[in-house]
């Protein structure tokens, strides 16, 4: 909800570069000639599962308990804001197909987490 809040409530200027930076980051995926999968499979899985390790090891502590709130503000913090970010410069309904595609697993992934916690 932070991100989101971010993104909803930023100035004029601001909204120009994140579109800007928005914009130029699909140009550069369309443009590229080949992108590797498997390496960024590989680099997200590390990153992931090194968050996953800390999360655990601070679980197992009283005082890192309380570290793993900051670590999940975080990332719901960066989520939150990197799909408002792309929803709010290509919007739901445009042409590309990969934005309507991310908005219903945004959707999704949302409700799923509510329909979880009940």
């Amino acid at each position: 909800m932070l991100g989101i809040g971010f993104i909803n409530h930023a100035n004029e200027v601001q909204t120009q570069e994140i579109g800007s930076y928005v914009n130029s980051l699909k140009d550069n995926i369309k443009i590229s000639d080949h992108i590797n999968k498997t390496v960024i499979l590989k680099q997200s899985l590390k990153q992931n599962i090194g968050s996953v390790i800390i999360i655990w090891i601070l679980g197992c502590t009283l005082l890192g308990s309380f570290l793993i709130y900051g670590i999940v503000l975080y990332k719901g913090f960066s989520i939150g804001y990197t799909a408002s970010a792309i929803i709010a410069t290509l919007g739901t309904k445009s042409r590309y197909d990969f934005c309507g595609i991310f908005f219903a697993f945004a959707k999704f992934s949302f409700f799923a987490c509510n329909f979880y916690v009940i």
